[in-house]
């Protein structure tokens, strides 16, 4: 799958060697950045799939680059350094890093390191998913639980009953049972 990248490289010849690598294994690189500010906009001109960024950048590191990409809409991104310690890894982590390199990178590496960090941020936005879906279920639960007790203490029903009455007015009134439960919550029955 070939991707577009914004490669943020302040040394040229790193960058060369990169876009030459990203060239290689069939990725078209769509600008190059040489610090941070002007990594975050091209990130916002250019739409890429993918940044590759060094860590060390003039102006705003790629952490902190990283970090406002990833705010603004996150997307993967793989940092490239020549040094990696446990402050670094965390500072990555709470970036929203995808994955790490160290110089000098080398393109049998590169293509996996990408290859993953694309996996894991898709599998990454698709468990956020899940959970925003659930949680949501979990409110619309909630709303029934509530519109169905209120009804059933206020009109002494049990509690089919009065899931039926809910779905009944549901749709008469042509909207969600979960639309219904707050009508029922907000009346108190």
């Amino acid at each position: 799958m070939s991707l577009g990248i914004l490669v943020v490289e302040d040394e040229a010849a790193h960058a060369l060697s990169l876009q030459q690598s990203l060239n290689a294994l069939g990725h078209r690189v769509l600008g190059l950045a040489r610090d941070g500010r002007e990594a975050c906009r091209l990130r916002r001109q250019l739409v890429p799939d993918l940044v590759l960024m060094d860590i060390r950048l003039p102006i705003l590191d790629g952490l902190k680059a990283a970090e406002a990409m990833n705010r603004q809409s996150p997307l993967p991104v793989v940092l490239v350094t020549s040094h990696a310690d446990r402050i670094f890894l965390e500072r990555a982590r709470r970036a929203g890093v995808c994955s790490y390199l160290l110089k000098p990178v080398e393109t049998a590496v590169l293509g996996p390191a990408i290859d993953l960090a694309c996996q894991n941020f898709r599998r990454v936005r698709e468990l956020e998913r899940q959970v925003v879906d659930l949680r949501e279920e979990l409110r619309a639960r909630k709303l029934i639980e509530r519109a169905k007790g209120i009804l059933m203490e206020r009109r002494h029903i049990d509690e089919a009953t009065a899931l039926a009455r809910l779905q009944e007015a549901a749709r008469q009134r042509g909207v969600s049972l979960v639309s219904e439960a707050e009508l029922v919550i907000a009346a108190g029955g």
